[in-house]
């Protein structure tokens, strides 16, 4: 018995030592130091995170951040590592051996007695870096423009907020979503390019940019609620500062981008609160005359815009839906009357021509041989379809107003020529 309780306590305590040596080992997997204008972490027992920046030097010109430190690699920036002290040049280049740049790394608010956010003019974010932190770059007032590598995979939340100086941003392939607040407030912000691989624009993303015209995406890119637009205020000076004819944001490439702004989702609500001032699409079809050709349909557009409610003053001779698809039914004038998400009222003339038709209806062609017939009336646009026989053919391109009919064999025949949605009918004899 005295044995088994002298090995049972045996056990205990090279348990209690092995034990006492792991959390040794563990204690031992992190390192903080301190080293010329940092105080650091150490992981693995060779990457570096730089936790904060301690200098008060203001060198000006171009500051590079430290690749290594006492020796290790550095490879994060670390939450607010310069949010206390600010950056201490105009031009910061950050080193190709980051993957990482923490929640508001370079965010920075000074007190009341000096301005309100950082000297920074200009970032080199170097190609390598995967990840960009919440506010990362946030209220950073002078900084101008911005190159995002394609080797970023997530930008955080409201990374580049309020940077009201940035005018340009490039994002290179490899970032599939915009989040929240990205770059609300950036109200200088004039161009963001390459957009084509992303797929979401979140809330508030594109937020109070007032002065961004133009954004190409993909044509699966969803836009979410409020992604565009800006806040309407009672202030007559922010007002005067931003007038809703100043907003307007053409989206290319934007079947999604339609088809959330079709019910609101994209640009907010109409009122007092938040303006839908954004130029939705593409085209536009500003002449106050529309001439459509009978079964025609297009989808009427209007810049600047974006209409709430269609409506035909004669439905029998030109039908609109409420997303302003229009559909011309017969020959005849008609108003087409919207009313805009601003509340203000919009009207359109369009009249509608007769239908097309065929300056013969009956031809002989020998076998082997051709004969052209014409379509007349006038037409907005030409989109014919052909119903063959094995005696006769029409060989004429869809968008040709001349047809051209090849015999085939001896026989009598009946070929239908849709045009422009009107079937027309051409007796054939091939003699």
């Amino acid at each position: 018995m005295k044995k088994h309780i002298s090995f049972l306590f045996s056990v205990l305590f090279i348990v209690s030592i092995i034990a006492s040596a792991v959390v040794n080992v563990s204690a031992l997997d992190v390192i903080r130091g301190k080293s010329g204008d940092y105080e650091y972490k150490v992981y693995d027992g060779k990457y570096a995170e730089l936790t904060e920046f301690v200098s008060k030097e203001t060198i000006g010109g171009t500051y590079y951040i430290p690749s290594k430190i006492d020796g290790y690699t550095v490879r994060y920036l670390g939450y607010r590592l310069f949010s206390e002290n600010d950056v201490p040049a105009d031009k910061v280049v950050i080193p190709d051996t980051v993957t990482e740049i923490d929640n508001a790394a370079f965010e920075h608010y000074v007190g009341d007695d000096g301005p309100f956010g950082s000297r920074l003019r200009e970032i080199v974010i170097p190609s390598g870096v995967s990840r960009i932190g919440e506010y990362a770059f946030a209220h950073c007032v002078n900084l101008k423009s911005v190159t995002l590598p394609g080797t970023l995979r997530s930008l955080g939340e409201g990374a580049f907020i309020d940077c009201t100086k940035l005018k340009s941003v490039t994002i290179n392939e490899g970032l599939d979503t915009i989040p929240k607040y990205a770059f609300e407030g950036c109200t200088s912000l004039e161009s963001i390019n390459h957009l084509n691989g992303v797929f979401a624009v979140l809330e508030y993303a594109f937020f109070d940019c007032p002065k961004l015209k133009s954004l190409s995406v993909n044509e699966y890119t969803a836009f979410t609620k409020y992604s565009c637009g800006y806040k309407y205020s009672d202030d007559t000076k922010i007002r005067k500062k931003v007038k809703q004819k100043d907003f307007k944001l053409n989206i290319t490439s934007s079947n999604s981008f339609e088809k959330y702004a079709s019910n609101h989702a994209a640009l907010g609500t109409a009122g007092k609160d938040y303006g839908i001032f954004c130029n939705y699409l593409t085209k536009s079809s500003e002449k106050k005359d529309i001439k459509l050709h009978c079964g025609l349909s297009f989808k009427i557009k209007i810049d600047g815009k974006y209409a709430t409610k269609w409506k035909s003053t004669n439905p029998k001779v030109v039908k609109v839906t409420s997303s302003g698809k229009v559909t011309a039914l017969k020959k005849g004038t008609v108003t087409l009357k919207a009313t805009l998400a601003d509340g203000s009222k919009y009207s359109r003339d369009m009249t509608v021509f007769e239908d097309p038709r065929l300056k013969k209806e009956s031809v002989s062609v020998k076998v082997g041989k051709t004969k052209t017939v014409k379509i007349s009336g006038k037409a907005f646009g030409v989109n014919n379809v052909y119903k063959n026989t094995k005696i006769a053919k029409i060989t004429s391109k869809t968008s040709a107003k001349k047809l051209t009919v090849n015999g085939l064999k001896r026989g009598s025949t009946t070929l239908k020529v849709k045009v422009n949605g009107k079937t027309l009918k051409l007796k054939v004899k091939v003699v």
